[in-house]
């Protein structure tokens, strides 16, 4: 069987990169947004949670991060080793967008092991 390639037009090209490049000034926006957002403590504790969810199939990112912080959490852990207040992380959450919540999840899965 033959391996057919795309071929594509220098403007094609160009224009290709040019979504990518938007792309990638979005991503480090949200990525700020978020940052700027959570406290180090409250993006920890996300990671934590979110690693010992299990998965959703048809749940978004975001109401899968609500349903971690709300049911995988208890109260004292939250207070003792993160110091986080439930109730404030909750709000944050339930504001971002399905793409900032995505975000929220990829930069807590960056951080180093505690």
């Amino acid at each position: 069987m033959d391996s057919q390639f795309q071929t594509y037009t220098k403007s094609q090209i160009d224009f290709i990169n040019k979504q990518l490049q938007a792309a990638a000034r979005m991503a480090a926006r949200t990525e700020k947004e978020i940052l700027s957002i959570f406290t180090d403590d409250e993006i920890n504790l996300v990671k934590e949670a979110w690693s010992r969810s299990k998965s959703s199939n048809g749940m978004s990112f975001k109401n899968r991060l609500i349903n971690c912080v709300v049911d995988e959490t208890a109260e004292e852990f939250l207070v003792t080793k993160w110091n986080v207040n439930k109730k404030e992380l909750l709000q944050k959450v339930m504001v971002l967008t399905v793409y900032q919540a995505f975000t929220l999840i990829r930069v807590s899965s960056r951080r180093l092991n505690d």
